[in-house]
């Protein structure tokens, strides 16, 4: 009977006496390796874990014990809802009760984290991109170039090369006002519909030099286009 007794005792010790690195999420010599290949301290080591029972245990709920450290699985990014699930921080992603979710009121578009005020790919709404020459404000595309609002430019400035009298179809290009042109369509024309005599706009219906035509005289008068 003695003999029984004792190897029951033996018994006994040997289960009291196994490592921590046996227990579940404890980390020690003969523990196997979480998912980054590092075996983290022994509980033991630790104050803010703590052994309980032969279980490695963290002292302030709702802490959980994940390989070698407490963690808070509701806000903690390296372990959001269960050890060692960690959120996309370079992507803009953060725990937020268990789950990863995009941060700071950003929207998940596409499983990208995007500021709809200010991504071009994003602009107000997940796809809504903006063209090359707009860039996205508080969510609307705006433009950015003369180009973008039908215009040209020139030395800076947004010009209309069909009717800016001076940069007529071009840069520069300015049509001579003093002598009846204006830009019309990008070409520097007479206006009223008179005629461009040598570079000068005249009435031929009763200018008495170009009358009916550039360089026709009258002697008199022109009436309408005849002397």
């Amino acid at each position: 009977m003695r003999g029984v007794c004792l190897l029951v005792v033996l018994a006994l010790a040997a289960c009291s006496s196994r490592p921590a690195a046996e227990l579940d999420g404890a980390a020690g010599p003969d523990a196997v390796a979480p998912p980054d290949g590092v075996v983290r301290p022994d509980v033991s080591t630790r104050s803010d874990g703590a052994m309980q029972d032969g279980q490695a245990v963290c002292k302030s709920p709702p802490y959980t014990w994940c390989y070698g450290i407490c963690v808070d699985l509701q806000n903690d990014s390296n372990h959001c809802g269960a050890c060692n699930n960690a959120c996309d921080i370079a992507g803009g992603r953060t725990c937020v009760a268990g789950a990863c979710a995009c941060a700071g009121g950003s929207a998940d578009c596409g499983g990208l984290c995007a500021d709809l005020g200010v991504d071009r790919n994003n602009c107000g709404a997940c796809g809504l991109a903006c063209k090359p020459d707009e860039d996205c404000s508080n969510g609307v595309c705006v433009c950015t170039s003369c180009a973008c609002i039908g215009l040209g430019q020139c030395g800076g400035a947004c010009v209309d090369f069909e009717n800016d009298s001076d940069n007529c179809g071009i840069c520069g290009n300015a049509c001579d006002v003093g002598s009846g042109f204006v830009c019309i369509l990008g070409t520097c024309t007479c206006i009223n519909g008179w005629t461009d005599c040598g570079g000068t706009c005249v009435d031929t219906k009763t200018d008495p030099q170009n009358c009916g035509a550039c360089g026709t005289s009258c002697r008199a008068v022109c009436v309408n286009g005849t002397c």
